[in-house]
């Protein structure tokens, strides 16, 4: 659901798995909770937890590279995106860089 403000209705789409787009916006809204997960396999001596990072970071990086306004208009196409197509595309951005750059950085340290 999409609330445009200055009292006019929400802009309802189904999000089901078939939905355009819902896979998309799951994933980058799965970024976060990845990291604490992450985060919590290190606290539990899991031995891979480095690995599955980094895998994180490159998968959050090829997304990035297909994500733009063109992708949200031409290729997802959701009617209720119509118009915001350029946000969506700065919001998956933003996610992504923020979470790669963090996660990059705690494997630094």
């Amino acid at each position: 659901m999409i609330f445009p403000g200055a009292g006019a209705a929400p802009i309802v789409e189904s999000f089901r798995h078939s939905t355009r787009g819902f896979v998309e916006l799951t994933a980058v809204s799965h970024l976060a909770p990845c990291i604490a997960w992450l985060f919590r396999l290190r606290a539990l001596g899991y031995p891979n937890w480095r690995d599955d990072a980094k895998r994180m970071i490159d998968r959050a990086e090829r997304a990035r590279s297909v994500n733009d306004t063109h992708y949200w208009e031409k290729h997802v196409a959701v009617e209720a995106y119509r118009g915001y197509e350029a946000k969506i595309a700065d919001m998956v951005d933003y996610t992504c860089r923020v979470s790669s750059q963090f996660m990059g950085a705690c494997l630094a340290e």
